[in-house]
């Protein structure tokens, strides 16, 4: 959206300028007339408005981000803490809050999936990696084994760490969506400042 009214301001300046450097009116007006600075039109008026307004937007972006980054950080220094069932439990209710349908699969014998999340009519598995150490293409494989055994569209490894370059290797080219702690962290907080606006 900020791009496409970018874009409008630009075509808008290109356009307003052409329009100033082909007249001459004021070719005939003594010089004291002319250096006096002119009044902004509508167009200079509405441009400037719109330059500010994505100024501000940009602005709001960065800060929600640093806040979601920082909230999630010390949250994700609680769920460091959890084991592997209690890590699914705890996503089953992020997932929750931010819309997903979502269903536990069995604790033991999931297939390669310990949640299925559901919006729009798409369906995701949901590998979780509660992990201290590197989690390894194994993690991917088993998501996408989760993905044909549930009969998903798209398969996600989250993890509360971090993913070796054969597991990023292997997602990329399979279309695995891998969530790490930083990706998490960012997803926690900003859950957290959606609660806190109240949306």
């Amino acid at each position: 959206m900020i791009w496409a009214l970018l874009a409008v301001v630009v075509v808008v300046y290109f356009w307003w300028n052409a329009g100033n450097k082909s007249s001459s009116k004021n070719d005939h007006l003594p010089t004291a007339v002319t250096n006096q600075k002119p009044k902004n039109t509508p167009i200079e008026h509405s441009m400037r408005f719109m330059d500010l307004r994505i100024q501000a937007i940009r602005k709001e972006k960065v800060a929600a981000d640093n806040w979601a980054r920082k909230w999630g950080e010390s949250k994700l220094q609680e769920i460091d803490g959890l084991d592997g069932v209690e890590f699914e439990a705890y996503l089953q209710g992020l997932f929750t809050a931010m819309g997903y349908l979502v269903e536990m699969t069995p604790s033991t014998g999931d297939f390669g999936g310990d949640l299925i999340l559901a919006k729009d009519g798409q369906r995701t598995v949901v590998q979780a990696k509660r992990w201290q150490g590197t989690v390894g293409s194994d993690a991917v494989q088993e998501a996408l084994s989760g993905k044909a055994y549930y009969v998903c569209d798209h398969a996600w490894v989250v993890t509360n760490s971090i993913f070796s370059r054969k597991a990023k290797e292997l997602a990329f080219s399979t279309g695995v969506r891998l969530v790490d702690r930083g990706a998490l962290s960012k997803m926690i907080g900003k859950q957290q400042g959606e609660k806190n606006n109240g949306r």
